[in-house]
């Protein structure tokens, strides 16, 4: 048994070497392109970047994927920070007694401070005559920022410090550490920086801030509440009431820089991320009113075009509108100061408020003399409205050639949520739920027997684009974020050598909060396939704001028709992602389309709503209803992805594109007593389609057994490009890396199971652990699926099979460990997301 045990993780555990850098060349955070040093054309489209400090101009450069400061949304209100830590929200033991610098507190000794230094229910904090202080550990992001926030009250506090000492008193503090401390006992080795608040001394009454931008190598601080020096008086006390650590809003950053001297002088301290205007996301660069950013870049030796999207903040208490007017001016480096610049523009933003603030377009020819010479761009903004300092942003600047050299063929990956394999008529389905999918097989490879590697959308999605499995990047419950130094995604590699990239999803747990906007210029979380005009959609409109029936439309499939329209020119990734069938909510025509025209259109009803709610198996009629709504919108989807392959058919692009048409995971209805998905991993959750279509590679059907890791891997192979180190897909198309697999699924949420199929044995183990959401009924059930294909007849135990499959679940942990990266952490949700995902019924009802 050990030795079939070890050769089974060796199989499952493909890869152990750290992640590969994709191409990508790291300068505090940014990654550029390959480029020519001696100013010849762009290998690629040129993003511009704020060079480094000090640096020379950049050749062929790229906008930053990943933010230091994360994704800026504007919702209401615009001032919303995500809490880290709060003390009356968090367990007492959180903040731990820190007494000593040079050693560890007696137990009699934290007894005495605890005495004299209580904290009280309401997260009040006191630090007695005999001084002291608290500590609390927190994970944070490398690079982030972070906002301490209290009103610190001193009495009598006096500075008994030497000649020559730093004074002494009442301060906030934040201690930066190179890792994981994993206690007190540590900290003090990994301590690499530490910002204080000013001290107070005497009887002082105030709110205090601190602002802190972290190290890029900062994964853990200090949150610290000190008072060191003893008094003598026996009143002496500080007072911390109302102690917060949240991460700083778009407009705590603004604030913390229109005051800095440096910004004009330094523009890589420009505010720069990821910022989102009406669910659109873009990696951009803030303009503050009145600074200015310079840019030095080289222009192709091309007919060239300056394209960026341009955004205004607005500023929330001004009712009467804003109004910012960007200028942009592009000289010749190297002419004399008083010549003429090659190119000047402006445009003015004006918006009523957050309701009417969108994204505008600029695409400027650039003038002849421009190309292949070195230029500075200067841009500029004015805001126009007094008292308002509202705020422009610099959405993916980059500069174009009008025919742009091709890297590599396009791709387009669709992912239908929720969708079960079996009802495709590709997949023998006898319903005409998939006329346009159907005859997409039939130019396509169709892999018949295809796992997804979990039951939810979170952690199958990751798997999908990274090539690892969910124990590996860690990615698997609501909390968790994709780690980029474990992981990199399948737009961050494509992005890296030079692919245009683009994204509509519906969010959700598909929202760039959790890591997927990384690598794509243009992220958008409303579903394109959403079914304008139902209840649902009405009801949803009216119980969140910011969303509305013309948001919806503008990232509906004709947007995406639009995005391929405009990048048809360049090798380009789009990434599709609708919850159409995750919903039950078709339209009159999909209804239609299948017959079941007599099927009440008010969809969902209250009574259908209230069956999905449950967990628990609907009666049959209602079950039967539910059925052919899922049917539906089935055919809801096949619709939009039959119009996005006829705008490729349309722009002469079907020869020299990839596509991929699968799914993240499956629906149980009613096979094993519920509704649902997220909660176990029998076949109807796990059996996804999987469409490829290559140029040049005849259709097929491939009965091998693949899983949702391979899309990466296989995708990259068609592309060109090389497997990155740490993942565990394999490339389905390669001959040599055929033959017998064991497939792994496994969910870490609301349950805990891991599901392990070897040929056509498979075993479910799910451990017995308190505080499961939904408890495991079984240890173990292991079926045989080609005798008992619906999994109603588990074989008798063997713990055996438990022992292997812990084995194997254990060493995929040990491997992401290894990559590096942070653990996964339950991270605050925004109330946005946490909305979304609410009404998507993946969060109860508060």
């Amino acid at each position: 048994m050990p030795d079939r045990r070890t050769s089974l993780v060796l199989r499952l555990v493909l890869a152990s070497m750290p992640l590969c850098a994709c191409g990508d060349a790291t300068e505090g955070g940014r990654a550029t392109t390959a480029a020519t040093d001696d100013g010849g054309a762009l290998p690629t489209t040129s993003d511009l970047v704020l060079p480094p400090p000090g640096s020379q101009a950049l050749p062929a450069t790229r906008l930053l994927d990943a933010a230091p400061h994360g994704t800026h949304r504007l919702r209401r209100p615009l001032r919303e920070r995500i809490v880290l830590l709060d003390p009356c929200n968090d367990p007492p033991d959180t903040w731990r007694p820190y007494l000593f610098p040079d050693r560890e507190a007696t137990t009699w000794e934290r007894n005495a401070f605890e005495a004299r230094s209580p904290l009280f229910p309401d997260g009040t904090m006191v630090i007695g005559r005999y001084g002291g202080g608290r500590v609390a550990l927190l994970q944070v992001e490398p690079g982030s920022d972070l906002i301490v926030s209290a009103r610190v009250s001193t009495h009598a506090l006096v500075d008994h410090t030497m000649p020559g000492e730093d004074s002494s008193g009442a301060m906030l503090g934040v201690v930066e550490l190179a890792g994981d401390p994993g206690g007190l006992a540590n900290a003090a080795s990994l301590v690499t920086k530490v910002h204080w608040t000013t001290p107070l001394l005497g009887d002082h009454d105030e709110d205090v801030q601190l602002f802190v931008d972290l190290k890029g190598s900062t994964r853990w601080v200090g949150i610290a509440v000190s008072q060191p020096m003893p008094q003598e008086d026996p009143a002496a006390e500080m007072r911390v009431t109302g102690l917060t650590v949240s991460t700083p809003d778009l407009v705590d950053v603004a604030r913390e820089l229109a005051y800095d001297d440096a910004l004009l002088s330094n523009p890589a301290r420009v505010p720069r991320g990821r910022f989102s205007i009406r669910h659109v996301e873009r990696p951009s660069l803030l303009l503050l009113p009145g600074s200015e950013i310079t840019l030095d870049v080289r222009g192709p030796d091309a007919p060239t075009t300056f394209e960026t999207s341009l955004g205004l903040v607005p500023h929330g208490s001004i009712e009467g509108g804003n109004k910012v007017v960007v200028r942009w001016e592009f000289r010749d480096a190297e002419a004399a100061p008083d010549a003429a610049p090659l190119l000047v523009g402006e445009r003015t933003l004006v918006t009523l408020g957050l309701s009417n603030s969108r994204w505008g377009q600029i695409v400027v020819p650039l003038p002849s003399a421009a190309r292949g010479r070195p230029l500075r761009v200067r841009f500029t903004a004015d805001a126009q409205t007094p008292g308002a300092p509202a705020l422009a942003v610099l959405g993916t600047p980059r500069l174009v050639p009008g025919d742009p050299p091709r890297v590599g063929p396009n791709l387009v990956l669709v992912s239908i949520d929720t969708l079960r394999s079996d009802r495709l008529g590709c997949y023998g389905y006898a319903r005409p739920t998939s006329p346009r999918i159907d005859a997409f097989s039939r130019t396509a490879t169709l892999f018949t027997d295809t796992w997804a590697n979990g039951p939810f959308t979170l952690p199958s999605h990751v798997s999908m684009l990274s090539g690892q499995f969910p124990s590996v990047h860690g990615v698997q419950r609501t909390g968790d974020r994709i780690d980029p130094v474990r992981t990199h995604t399948l737009a961050q590699i494509l992005r890296a050598h030079g692919w245009a990239t683009g994204a509509f999803t519906a969010g959700g747990y598909l929202d760039s909060e959790f890591g997927f906007g990384s690598g794509f210029q243009r992220y958008s979380t409303l579903d394109p396939v959403a079914n304008l005009g139902s209840e649902r959609i009405l009801s949803m409109l009216d119980k969140y704001n910011g969303i509305d029936e013309e948001m919806l439309a503008e990232s509906d499939v004709n947007a995406v028709v639009a995005w391929i329209q405009r990048n048809a020119r360049q090798s380009f990734f789009l990434f599709l992602h609708t919850y159409a069938v995750h919903q039950f909510d078709p339209p009159a025509w999909a209804l239609a389309a299948l017959g079941d025209a007599d099927v009440p259109l008010r969809v969902p009803d209250d009574d259908v709503g209230a069956a999905l709610a449950t967990w628990e198996l609907p009666e049959p009629r209602m079950l039967a209803r539910l059925d052919e709504l899922y049917d539906a919108s089935v055919r809801q989807a096949d619709d939009f992805v039959g119009r996005v392959l006829d705008a490729l058919d349309a722009l002469d692009l079907s020869d020299d594109t990839v596509v991929v048409v699968t799914a993240d995971h499956g629906k149980e209805l009613g096979e094993h007593g519920l509704v649902a998905h997220g909660h176990s991993l029998y076949e109807e959750l796990l059996q996804v389609p999987l469409l490829v279509r290559v140029p040049g590679r005849p259709p097929a059907r491939v009965d091998d057994p693949a899983m949702l890791v391979d899309v990466l891997p296989t995708v990259l192979a068609a592309l060109g490009l090389p497997r990155p180190d740490g993942i565990q897909g394999r490339d389905l198309f390669d001959a040599a890396a055929k033959g017998p697999r064991p497939l792994l699924s496994e969910v870490d949420d609301v349950a805990r199971k891991v599901a392990l199929r070897e040929g056509r044995f498979k075993t479910i183990w799910g451990p017995d652990l308190p505080g499961l959401p939904i408890p495991n009924p079984h240890l173990e059930e292991t079926f045989d699926l080609e005798a008992d294909p619906h999994e109603q007849h588990a074989l008798p135990p063997d713990p055996r099979r438990i022992e292997l499959v812990r084995d194997v679940e254990q060493s995929l942990r040990n491997l992401g460990a290894s990559l590096g990266g942070r653990l996964p952490g339950e991270t605050p949700l925004s109330a946005e997301t946490e909305a979304q995902l609410r009404e998507l019924g993946y969060l109860g009802d508060e």
